[in-house]
């Protein structure tokens, strides 16, 4: 299990996030009694859910089942917020909210910015939009997806107010999608060629200015860990290169 591992090599720092596919919740009982009472003791706690399918929300027959069994999973870790994908609202966000409200009454939305090669959700005017129809929810602002973007830029985002005053947590990764080498394989790790990278693999840093304004909030470190590296130092250097 991923989290004894972190927990040994005492990587844990203050928090850790999961990711869920409701449509493949199958009980509260899919995680052991042992990792939710682990898991609620952390100071953050982040969950983040989604799916392949797009409209989830509102497309999945079993979608009320299934998000009865998160909320009961919720309790368990003593979460009252979530992370979704932008581009899950593309479609009905008014809709896909109203399904939120109902069966997640008590927990509050946070809106990730998408990338890759996302079309809806990746710029500041689709993520307006979205708090524009559901203007209760909040904004998880990830680095690595702005990155993924040749023309866009951190000042972008956080210089636009309506979405400064919802940023509630920042996803922290560097972006390999543009670059024209895998720095992994130049360290020796030749079958890793991950998107979303270690800063401290990489060998960069973002600016003084930009780490100082990320470290305001909860900060999730999403960069793939080698499998080589079973003392996890190069997780341990991206912590000190983000307090640095």
């Amino acid at each position: 299990m991923k989290f004894k591992i972190l927990e040994e090599k005492k990587a844990l720092s203050q928090g850790l996030e999961i990711f869920l596919i409701p449509d493949k919740l199958r009980g509260v009982d899919d995680f052991e009694p042992w990792f939710y009472s682990q898991f609620s003791k952390l100071k953050y706690k982040s969950v983040h859910i989604g799916d392949m399918e797009q409209e989830f929300l509102t497309s999945s027959k079993c979608i009320s089942e299934k998000l009865d069994i998160l909320s009961g999973m919720l309790k368990g870790f003593e979460v009252d917020t979530i992370i979704i994908h932008a581009h899950h609202f593309q479609h009905e966000p008014k809709k896909a909210k109203r399904v939120l409200d109902a069966l997640l009454p008590h927990v509050e939305i946070y809106i990730e910015n998408n990338g890759f090669e996302s079309g809806y959700g990746s710029c500041v005017s689709d993520l307006i939009q979205i708090f524009n129809d559901c203007p209760e929810f909040k904004l998880c602002l990830d680095i690595c997806h702005i990155k993924d973007h040749e023309n866009f830029t951190f000042d972008d985002f956080v210089l636009v107010d309506a979405l400064r005053d919802r940023i509630k947590q920042i996803h922290f990764s560097y972006s390999s999608r543009l670059d024209k080498e895998n720095m992994y394989a130049k360290k020796g790790y030749i079958n890793c060629d991950p998107h979303h990278a270690l800063w401290s693999i990489v060998g960069s840093s973002p600016s003084r200015k930009t780490k100082e304004f990320i470290r305001q909030y909860p900060v999730i470190l999403e960069g793939v860990i080698p499998r080589e590296d079973s003392n996890l130092a190069y997780l341990k250097k991206e912590v000190e290169l983000l307090d640095s």
